[in-house]
């Protein structure tokens, strides 16, 4: 304990000494438990100094570099320049509410990048009088994710069968993207991932462990990565905000031969936005799992909270993938 504390901050061991002798010395019983806890709480702010301090190496101290292997390939890649995480820990990221075009007005699952379901927006239509357009795929593939709402009001939606549209507000079909329709081979259960809005394009996972990015202007295909090896069949989101693009999937050691598969993952993947880059990989400690994973963005540090399946929490530094707490 106090060799850390000498290593991190000499400063603190001479004031510390000398309040522990001056308890030796001059206090009573009563008065020598209340100095030393007094002891104890600036210790322990000391420490607190000393994890901040580490947690900024990365920020701090240069370029962070991560080393993420692709397949039999290994590269570097400079976290902070490809999702804007630079300058002091303690700066607010840039938002993702507002695209090239303007506000979305839904670009991800409950909203806004800290997935709270809150909304400025409200409606007066009459409910009452049922919806004014509805659509059905012609394959009957059901829906078991959001849709999006760009600044335009238009609505995106991705069929479990893999198939991505693009409806006006007043529901025309603008355009269908198939992309992943044709890599499903008639699985049904494909496309599972809830999408995201960020920058123009619109992102998706699918359960052959691909992230696929798309034009929303145009839809067409900007770019589709190999993730992961699988990704299970919950109702997880994809999370886009500030150039970055985090999903959840599955590693190389996903546990099998359990029967029937109920879904989950047990790593989180961070994209490059732009270009589909891997930057890092965060496996789930202790064997463990997140299902239906929805990230939520934070700030001080640059961050994304989380859950497993057993509802512990998890905070990951965006710029590197480390664990925070």
């Amino acid at each position: 304990f106090w060799l850390k504390v000498r290593r991190k901050r000499r400063e603190t061991l001479p004031c510390a000494l000398s309040m522990a002798m001056f308890v030796d010395r001059h206090a009573s019983a009563c008065r020598r438990l209340l100095l030393v806890g007094v002891l104890l709480t600036c210790c322990a702010a000391s420490l607190t100094e000393i994890h901040d301090d580490e947690r900024s190496l990365c920020l701090l101290q240069g370029k962070s570099q991560r080393h993420t292997e692709i397949g039999s390939a290994s590269k570097s890649v400079d976290a902070r320049a490809q999702i804007g995480c630079t300058g002091d820990l303690r700066t607010s990221l840039p938002s993702n509410d507002l695209s090239s075009e303007g506000q979305n007005f839904w670009p991800n699952k409950n909203g806004n990048s800290n997935c709270s379901g809150a909304s400025s927006f409200q409606s007066n239509v009459d409910v009452s009088k049922g919806p004014s357009w509805s659509f059905k795929d012609e394959t009957a593939s059901i829906v078991s994710s959001h849709p999006c709402v760009d600044d335009d009001t238009n609505i995106y939606l991705i069929h479990r069968n893999g198939k991505l549209r693009k409806f006006s507000h007043g529901g025309q079909l603008l355009w269908t993207n198939t992309v992943n329709h044709e890599a499903s081979q008639g699985n049904g259960q494909f496309a599972m991932s809830g999408p995201a809005l960020m920058n123009g394009l619109i992102y998706l996972g699918t359960a052959d462990g691909f992230v696929t990015s798309v034009n929303m202007s145009n839809g067409v295909t900007h770019w589709r990565v190999k993730a992961a090896t699988s990704a299970g069949g919950d109702a997880w989101s994809v999370t886009a905000h500030a150039g970055m693009v985090l999903v959840s999937m599955r590693g190389d050691d996903w546990r099998t031969g359990l029967g029937i598969d109920y879904g989950g993952n047990d790593v989180v993947i961070a994209l490059d936005g732009s270009g589909g880059e891997i930057l890092w990989r965060w496996i789930v400690p202790n064997s463990r799992m997140v299902y239906n994973f929805l990230g939520s963005v934070v700030d001080k540090p640059p961050s994304v909270l989380l859950s497993t399946s057993e509802g512990r929490p998890y905070r990951v530094r965006l710029c590197d993938g480390a664990t925070l707490w």
